[in-house]
């Protein structure tokens, strides 16, 4: 692939599981350094000056990847860069990573047509993959890079492996390897598995111990592991060879901590606020993870953990903020690599202000937003001394959606609710119908606004929310593909006349290989393929009521596309994404839906939740001259409202400001990962910064003239009934009438209880 992407193959259940129950946390200072070590200890007393600053350090605006840096004993740092252009850089920092210098390093000898996994070793030297194609085959060697002379010395690992999805450092001179390997198909493995010589691919861990050569898998920590990556790996630097790494489950995040005899103990059991993909540990042992409330300590030994950094205005807030990366400098320090290829430093600066601030107004909102974040960075900027409490209630896991909308629901009728409220995936209308939402367009200049995107929520009465981003579900693919898939008809027509998706997912042996006729659409699971119809048919099914005939619509697409894809044998498979960056640093996220189609190719038509018009630039990037249209469904027009913002009746001016700041050209013009602005000038520049191309302007241009109906998913407990009824329909276990006749019982039990 020719464009920036960084692959993260990652259980489609996983990052769902990552909310767990928080912890406030203790401010932080850094304490003397003793024999270039930095602790982190809590402040004696109330301090009036001090606070922790963020600076973007990335050194290659255009790079495709960073590894995790390392410190080193002279107190420098190093990192490795992946280019682009499918080139390594070695970089060094003496000033703890404010600034870059690149050591020249002859690559040749590994003869790599591209460089696949590399990271980091503890000396400063780096363990690279070298990848070439070899009579259309992907061979990989493997080197380590001296750090005192420079020279790459080969490495060789066991036959059985293929292909290396990872690499950690465990301290010392030996490496935790992750990848796929080759392994005698067991009897009941799926013929589509399983290769000529009787063999099948899993993934797999191993041990190398790069000093002798030895290289043993560890079959225990197999049995743990939660896709193709190992969360919150970090080597104990007090013990070289044992390390922490992450369980999700359904209970919380659990902190696990493997020891030199390979055996794997629980140290703490439910972690707060973890995403913790980034993760370091330092000479002591102590452990820090990245969260969006900030990053985390858990003392080696202890049951607490203690919020060093906090998030306050710094990239850690955001929702799509992916840090893949965590390494604790000489001088007490962070650095942070990004799923999108950044750099980030974490100082403490003792010389800065402590201000009293007073709470001017809350915002409530289910999950995290990247635009209210911007908004609040905004409003509190021109209103020095005046703070907004962002309430994220399900953020922490401890809440459940139910205990959320009721204690909501109690504040507001009791006129103690939050001023301001994003009620994405809610049902405004009963909001707005109890008369707990104020007027918009006093604080709101809609005639700024994409009009055909908030035409739909004016009223005689006024306007009571409005969206503050917006995305599209797309289809995309060459133009002759897409003629006459105009309805959910035609395309499961359509999708019926080619090959069958064979139920694989990307450890499969077949997924990487070209399919000599491709299938029509990449879906690892009925959820996903009941995802494809809702985008743009969810707002039909509740039409004037309990529409039944939107529903066996509905019912009858996953029914004729999933029995023919074989669905009820999709048992399990792991979804996979990429995150590719496009125009105008707007990054881009890649499902199954599109990876399918533009990476393995096996997929003739891709299926996305357009969240940037850069989507069709990166796309074209992988296969030129393709197409957007309106993802076929029940409603014309269908998009999806983000951020949908409302003002609670009686709520104070501060709210209707923020609401402003909202809305206002600096907010709107900023990129954020929530969707596309709804302001006109703000929607046009991006349109002509993100498609450079005239065509593709002009095709995403008319797309989005053309939306006019609002789709947001259904509830939960409608949501849970169309999969269940999805699934027997598909097995055979009930008629597509008994499935309908599910489904409306749902429905109108959910509409009585918004009464």
């Amino acid at each position: 692939m020719n464009r920036t992407d960084i692959i993260k193959r990652i259980a489609a259940g996983m990052l769902a599981a990552v909310l767990t129950a928080a912890l406030a946390g203790c401010g932080k200072t850094p304490a003397s350094s003793a024999g270039g070590q930095n602790t982190l200890e809590p402040d004696s007393a109330v301090s009036t000056t001090g606070a922790w600053r963020e600076e973007e350090v990335t050194p290659d605006e255009n790079a495709r990847s960073y590894k995790t840096p390392v410190a080193l004993a002279d107190g420098s740092v190093r990192m490795l860069e992946a280019g682009a252009d499918n080139t390594l850089h070695l970089l060094t920092s003496a000033d703890n990573g404010a600034t870059w210098q690149e050591i020249t390093v002859d690559w040749q000898p590994a003869g790599a047509e591209s460089f696949g996994v590399c990271c980091m070793l503890p000396d400063g030297g780096c363990f690279v993959t070298a990848v070439k194609e070899e009579n259309g085959q992907r061979k990989e060697s493997y080197w380590t890079l001296d750090p005192e002379t420079g020279v790459l010395d080969p490495v060789t690992l066991p036959e059985n492996i293929v292909q290396l999805s990872d690499a950690y450092p465990l301290g010392g001179e030996s490496l935790l390897l992750l990848g796929m390997s080759l392994v005698p198909a067991s009897a009941d493995a799926p013929a589509v598995l399983v290769d000529e010589n009787g063999m099948m691919k899993t993934t797999s861990p191993w041990k190398l111990d790069l000093a002798t050569g030895a290289c043993e898998e560890l079959t225990a920590l197999a049995n743990t592991l939660q896709g193709s990556i190992i969360s919150g790996m970090a080597a104990d630097p007090s013990q070289p060879g044992a390390f922490y790494h992450l369980s999700y489950g359904s209970e919380g995040t659990q902190l696990l901590y493997t020891d030199l005899n390979g055996t794997t103990s629980v140290r703490m059991e439910s972690l707060p606020g973890t995403n913790a993909f980034g993760a370091c540990a330092d000479e002591e042992g102590n452990y820090y993870y990245t969260s969006q409330d900030g990053i985390y300590r858990l003392v080696s030994g202890g049951t607490l953990a203690e919020l060093v950094v906090d998030d306050a205005g710094t990239m850690l807030t955001g929702e799509n903020t992916v840090p893949m990366g965590l390494a604790l400098c000489p001088d007490g320090s962070f650095l942070m690599i990004t799923g999108d290829s950044r750099v980030y430093r974490y100082y403490w600066d003792a010389d800065a202000p402590v201000e009293e601030n007073t709470a001017a107004l809350t915002v409530w909102s289910l999950g995290n937003n990247d635009t209210v974040r911007a908004a609040i960075e905004v409003y509190e900027q021109q209103n020095p001394g005046l703070t907004v409490t962002y309430q994220v209630t399900m953020e922490d896991g401890a809440t459940t959606r139910e205990d959320a909308l009721s204690a909501l629901n109690t504040a507001l009728l009791a006129g103690s609710g939050p001023d301001v409220l994003i009620l994405d995936g809610l049902d405004w209308q009963a909001y707005r119908d109890k008369g707990l939402l104020a007027d918009l367009s006093e604080w709101v200049d809609l005639s700024a606004l994409q009009s055909n995107l908030v035409d739909p929520f004016r009223e005689q009465e006024g306007v009571f929310v409005l969206p503050a981003r917006f995305s599209v579900p797309v289809l995309c693919g060459a133009p002759e593909d897409l003629a006459g898939l105009d309805s959910l008809d035609a395309l499961a027509e359509y999708l019926l006349q080619l090959p069958a998706r064979p139920a694989w997912d990307y450890t499969s042996a077949g997924y990487y290989e070209q399919l000599e006729q491709p299938y029509g659409l990449g879906v690892v699971s009925v959820e996903q393929l009941l995802d494809f119809v809702l985008g743009s048919s969810a707002a039909a099914l509740t039409e004037d009521g309990v529409n039944g005939d939107a529903v066996e619509a509905v019912l009858k697409f996953v029914q004729q596309v999933g029995s023919y894809y074989g669905m009820e044998n999709y048992k399990g498979l792991l979804s996979n994404g990429v995150i590719s960056s496009g125009s105008e640093g707007q990054s881009v996220s890649y499902g199954d839906g599109s990876y399918e189609c533009f990476s393995t190719g096996n997929a003739l038509l891709a299926w996305e939740e357009m969240l940037t018009p850069s989507y069709l630039t990166a796309v074209r990037k992988d296969r030129a001259g393709v197409s957007l249209i309106q993802r076929p469904g029940l409603v014309q027009g269908a998009y999806t409202p983000r951020t949908l913002s409302a003002v609670c009746a009686g709520a104070s001016e501060e709210a209707g400001a923020f609401i402003a700041i909202l809305f206002g050209s600096e907010v709107q013009a900023s990129w954020q990962q929530d969707g596309m602005p709804v302001r006109a000038e703000a929607l046009q520049s991006s349109i002509e910064a993100n498609c450079p191309d005239s065509e593709a302007r002009q095709n995403v241009q008319t797309l989005i003239d053309a939306l006019q109906t609002p789709v947001t998913q259904p509830d939960d407990t409608v949501r849970d009934a169309l999969l269940q009824n999805a699934n027997a329909l598909i097995a055979g276990d009930v008629t597509l009438e008994q499935a309908r006749t599910g489904v409306e019982d749902a429905l109108n039990l959910y509409l009585a209880e918004q009464e």
